[in-house]
């Protein structure tokens, strides 16, 4: 694995050939993907249930966003990992934090180092979208209806 892999983004002799920026940024992303979807169980919970934060605090702030980010950029795309998900409060808490109800989100200031809960947020939304299961969760939570109400 670790072999197709170097060829996957172009490791020879221990350094980087320089291709294509775009080709190669697309192959990086690609093997990202791949590594990220093949995360072990044990360490995909270990992300959720202890590094994250989500699970162990409410508060946003001692939430570990990078990760939260890396999580929903990489392996909640996997529909399995997303059921595996919906049976905790993880992806629960983090719509709580966008209810317009809460004052969380919402009262937050626009500046360059907020902008991360947006990301996470449009690609949490992109991921419940994505697929059935994900619809239902979300038409299940609150959110839509908070933003609804304050319309």
């Amino acid at each position: 694995f670790v072999a197709s892999a170097q060829r996957e983004v172009g490791l020879v002799s221990g350094k980087f050939r320089k291709k294509g920026t775009s080709r190669n940024k697309e192959r990086m992303e690609l093997l990202h993907r791949k590594l990220e979807l093949r995360m072990e169980d044990q360490e995909f919970q270990n992300l959720v249930r202890n590094v994250s934060q989500v699970l162990i605090t409410k508060d946003y702030t001692r939430w570990n966003w990078k990760v939260i980010a890396d999580l929903v950029e990489g392996p909640l795309s996997n529909v399995a990992r997303q059921s595996e998900v919906f049976k905790t409060k993880f992806v629960k808490r983090l719509l709580s934090f966008y209810r317009p109800s809460k004052a969380v989100f919402c009262d937050l200031p626009r500046s360059a180092e907020n902008v991360r809960y947006v990301r996470v947020g449009c690609k949490l939304l992109e991921l419940l979208l994505s697929n059935e299961e994900g619809v239902e969760y979300l038409n299940s939570s609150r959110l839509l209806d908070d933003i609804a109400a304050m319309l």
